[in-house]
């Protein structure tokens, strides 16, 4: 049983690696802006500054929060992610699963064949 007709690879960035990068990217930009305004609080308007602490704290927690899921995504949601970060080395099964096109440049083997090739030897044990 084939699992897709044509698996889509990524290179580089997924949609929800783009989201992650912008959200963190507007987040750090909102509080740079509101942590100044809050630090030369002579400069602007009192409500200016009041409005600053609000999303100042909205944006420490959008980063705290991405923090923790990417934490999480990269260590105990993949297992070997973690031991990769240790030693340097993932297996063949872990690079064709999760950065197929990164599998075929690295070995020159396609992902679906190294995917029925395994699929064979376990029906084989």
């Amino acid at each position: 049983m084939k699992i897709h007709s044509k698996l889509r690879t990524s290179d580089f960035s997924t949609p929800v690696k783009k989201m992650y990068f912008w959200a963190i990217a507007v987040s750090w930009v909102l509080f740079l802006i509101t942590g100044l305004l809050m630090w030369f609080d002579n400069v602007v308007g009192r409500w200016i500054v009041a409005i600053s602490y609000v999303i100042h704290d909205l944006a420490a927690l959008l980063m705290l929060a991405g923090f923790i899921i990417h934490v999480y995504e990269g260590t105990a949601h993949q297992p070997g992610t973690f031991r990769s970060m240790i030693d340097g080395t993932v297996t063949d099964r872990w690079a064709w699963t999760h950065h197929p096109a990164w599998f075929r440049a690295v070995t020159g083997r396609d992902q679906r064949e190294a995917y029925e090739r395994e699929k064979e030897q376990n029906r084989a044990r």
